[in-house]
């Protein structure tokens, strides 16, 4: 965490992006994510882009160690999807490395297309690692145009759209022949997707995260390790100038 200077007050870091991007491989829970709503998104007032389910990170600084919480969200469902913490003691921590990757995102079915991304690693002794990738500028102006271009193609079909969602909806809920936790993992599936078409329109004033916002969490988390290591006590502030690429661990 840092001392916020506009209320003086220690706050966490916090880190969000798309989930889609991110390396799940070492979360089974992942696999409950529902593959529609994290394939959906609104637009914002400002142009930019808000995903339906997000990876959020939670970083604090304690005095002594770095205590990390990460967990999927789904804000169409309304619900937490995988949490996991992690306290790492500041002695063990070996690497904060910053490095550009390819991602394969399958838009609407179509063929798949690497995309850049930047992926933000923090290695520990023990040989654990935290991860969480970012997508970069000119990777979200072009998903931009795609999700636009496949939303102008869905538009007029919407209502149709919903219509068989609330048909199968119903069968569902007077089938008789499927248990009590059958009919909720559909009725889920179904729930979320209706909730989707529905507030296509809405606008989100919150923009989706910026590059500076993570090499400013870099630098807070590198500026508590020289600190532990130097005995220093100078206090992490939130107006740090954001580091360059050169400046990484």
């Amino acid at each position: 965490d840092y001392i916020d200077k506009k209320t003086n007050k220690r706050v966490p870091i916090v880190l969000d992006s798309w989930t889609y991007i991110q390396d799940k491989s070492g979360d089974s829970m992942a696999e409950n994510i529902i593959g529609h709503n994290e394939m959906s998104l609104w637009s914002t007032k400002t142009n930019g882009t808000l995903f339906a389910v997000q990876y959020i990170q939670y970083i604090f600084l304690t005095k002594d160690k770095l205590d990390v919480f990460n967990t999927y969200y789904d804000f169409l469902t309304d619900k937490y999807i995988s949490k996991q913490s992690f306290a790492y003691y500041y002695k063990d921590v070996t690497n904060i490395s910053k490095r550009e990757v390819q991602r394969d995102i399958d838009i609407d079915d179509k063929d798949q297309d690497n995309y850049a991304a930047t992926e933000i690693t923090l290695q520990v002794s023990s040989g654990d690692a935290i991860n969480l990738t970012i997508i970069n500028p000119e990777t979200m102006k072009k998903l931009q145009e795609q999700f636009k271009d496949s939303e102008d193609d869905m538009q007029d079909d919407n209502q149709e759209r919903l219509k068989d969602l609330e048909e199968k909806r119903q069968q569902v809920l007077d089938d008789d022949e499927l248990s009590q936790t059958e009919k909720d993992d559909q009725l889920e599936k179904i729930n979320g997707n209706i909730t989707h078409l529905q507030n296509k329109d809405i606008l989100i004033e919150e923009e989706t995260i910026e590059m500076t916002r993570a090499n400013q969490a870099i630098q807070n988390i590198r500026t508590r390790l020289r600190d532990h290591k130097t005995g220093s006590t100078d206090t992490i502030n939130s107006n740090s100038s954001p580091i360059q690429d050169d400046d990484i661990i």
